[in-house]
């Protein structure tokens, strides 16, 4: 076989015969045309231009009643039968309102449902506030337990400055009794020897010495006194500082107990 017939009959088997046609490319376009058909299933509603439509609010009219009188300027109809009505729901506008509680516990009782209008201070929900009243009652016994017992110490007083005024009254008549003593010792000294005997004189002068002995004792009581005083009335103040602190914390039970009504 030469050269010649050798190319000819390669060409021949490389040749797709004629009168059949190749269906390659269908593939690729099927898958194509899969991917738009499920493209369109799923965003077509999107790339559809949006149907304009007017709104208007839902207003309730009542017919008029022959009762009633009407007037051009007063066009509110307050009695007669509703014509119609329509569903919907209340959403808040613009945004939600949360009332938050500022105090930790478990709700007891909702008094307000969903969608219904209320005012400032309306009541909407309580929660359990036992475990609150019976702080409140304790804080209101420390008070009372407190002031009681500054009252009662505070009772000593009079009885320190009577004391005290009693104390001042008998230094007074020592101090008078020395003088007169003090006076007849001095006369007696006057007096030449030999007038007055010896055990007189030597008794007044032991007297003097015996009254100014029960003055400087009788004075001496006097700062005890004023010291007691002194020291009831600080311990007075530290009492009144605890009351203030009993008192704060029945102030932060009462805000406890109010913090357990959760209003608008």
């Amino acid at each position: 076989m030469s050269l010649d017939q050798l190319s000819k009959h390669s060409e021949t088997h490389d040749a797709p015969p004629r009168g059949r046609r190749s269906f390659a490319w269908l593939l690729p376009a099927c898958l194509l045309l899969g991917f738009l058909l499920i493209i369109v299933l799923l965003f077509g509603s999107r790339l559809i231009p949006a149907v304009k439509v007017s709104t208007a609010p839902v207003i309730t009219l009542r017919q008029e009643t022959a009762d009633t009188p009407s007037s051009a300027t007063d066009k509110a109809v307050t009695k007669g039968s509703m014509m119609f009505q329509a569903s919907g729901w209340v959403e808040p506008d613009p945004y939600i309102t949360n009332v938050p509680t500022l105090l930790n516990g478990v709700v007891n009782q909702v008094h307000v449902l969903e969608g219904q209008r209320v005012k400032k201070g309306d009541l909407l929900a309580t929660l359990i506030d036992d475990d609150a009243k019976l702080n409140l009652q304790l804080a209101e016994r420390q008070v009372e337990s407190q002031q009681k017992r500054i009252k009662a110490h505070c009772q000593s007083i009079p009885i320190i400055q009577a004391e005290l005024q009693a104390a001042q009254k008998k230094v007074s008549t020592l101090q008078a009794k020395a003088l007169e003593a003090k006076d007849l010792w001095q006369r007696y000294s006057k007096v030449s020897k030999g007038s007055i005997p010896e055990r007189e004189v030597a008794a007044s002068r032991f007297n003097l010495q015996s009254a100014e002995a029960q003055v400087a004792e009788a004075q001496a009581s006097l700062p005890k006194y004023e010291a007691q005083l002194t020291q009831v009335e600080f311990e007075r103040i530290t009492m009144t500082s605890a009351l203030s602190e009993l008192q704060v914390k029945l102030a932060q039970a009462k805000l406890a107990l109010d913090r357990t009504r959760i209003t608008s």
